[in-house]
């Protein structure tokens, strides 16, 4: 049953590329592409979203979009003034590294006040 739905999947991918590159255009398939990318990350993300909802993890989903904005409008700016491709590298890890001690800062917050509010 798998080797059969294997192989069906194979035949479908051959045929999608071989459309794709005989009739597409390339920017087109990027955008194919990218469409594709949020379709699949969008079902994978939103069980998740929906657990944390239902956890009431209010803070987690605050920290996970504003991290998203922060970090989408610092690519913008630093991609419309022209930048080079290391300056944006370089600040794009400067900023996943600021991302992640302020996510460490708000855990160990948290941490410490459920510690003392439990005494």
């Amino acid at each position: 049953m798998i080797q059969i739905l294997t192989s069906g999947l194979i035949h479908i991918l051959t045929n999608a590329s071989t459309f794709i590159s005989l009739y597409m255009d390339e920017e087109y398939m990027y955008y194919l592409l990218i469409l594709v990318g949020i379709s699949i990350s969008y079902f994978i993300i939103h069980p998740f979203i929906t657990w944390f909802i239902t956890l009431q993890t209010n803070r987690l989903l605050s920290y996970i979009v504003s991290s998203l904005f922060v970090l989408t409008l610092f690519l913008i700016v630093l991609i419309s003034i022209g930048e080079t491709e290391q300056i944006i590298m370089l600040g794009l890890k400067i900023s996943l590294q600021c991302i992640a001690g302020f996510g460490l800062f708000l855990s160990l917050r948290h941490g410490i006040k459920s510690v003392f509010k439990r005494t």
